[in-house]
């Protein structure tokens, strides 16, 4: 049994540009949008205690 290796996935099918565009998003699309929301809360707080 040979081993997948990084274009495969273990049933032997190349991933494609959109499967791997699709992987980093669900890797790192969660922490992103983490970050954003943090940073704009922010911003709102301090405009809001700063007026």
């Amino acid at each position: 049994m040979s081993e997948a290796t990084a274009g495969e996935e273990a049933g032997g099918r190349r991933l494609g540009a959109l499967d791997r565009l699709l992987l980093w998003f669900g890797a790192l699309g969660g922490a992103a949008a983490w970050a954003l929301q943090l940073a704009a809360g922010y911003g709102l707080e301090e405009a809001g205690c700063s007026a």
